[in-house]
């Protein structure tokens, strides 16, 4: 059975280990971005948050939330996954990206700003020059009323096939 998350309060990272044991982490961020957890494997939530970022991923439509600098796809309901490439490579070389899933359209999406900034912190991740730049960005986006970044969604988005 799978896990229900609640993404009007929560948002969550996933990415893999840099270590490229094979390995993946998970983190749940809450109380506006502040608290950030690190999920035990055990968790019951891990494949629910895997379930809805592949769906998010395979089916969701492009936001053009910062022009190319902050990859993002969306389905029906505000639910996002922002994509987050930092400077930081894996043991192989390999640059390994921060996927941040949240609703954009919930109550608590300011978090998502919030957990954005912390992803140099949180995952231990170093991040480009611009990225505050983008960050900034995100949270004007994210703090218009929800009715507006509808209406944003609904203009600087297309559907996309699947990369």
């Amino acid at each position: 059975m799978i896990a229900m998350l609640d993404l009007s309060r929560e948002a969550y990272f996933y990415a893999q280990a840099l270590d490229n044991q094979g390995g993946t982490e998970y983190w749940r961020i809450t109380e506006g971005g502040t608290v950030s957890e690190k999920l035990l494997p055990e968790d019951p939530s891990l494949s629910a948050v895997r379930s809805l970022i592949d769906t998010v991923q395979s089916h969701g439509r492009v936001w053009h939330i910062a022009n190319s600098g902050l990859p993002c796809r969306f389905i029906n309901g505000g639910n996002c996954v922002l994509t987050v490439t930092p400077e930081t490579r894996d043991s192989g070389g390999r640059l390994s990206p921060v996927l941040l899933l949240f609703n954009a359209l919930g109550p608590s999406r300011q978090q998502a700003a919030v957990a954005f900034m912390s992803i140099p912190s949180t995952m231990e991740r170093e991040v480009s020059n611009d990225y505050e730049k983008i960050a900034r960005h995100l949270k004007r986006i994210i703090a218009l009323p929800r009715w507006i970044i509808y209406l944003h969604m609904a203009i600087f988005s297309e559907k996309h096939t699947h990369d």
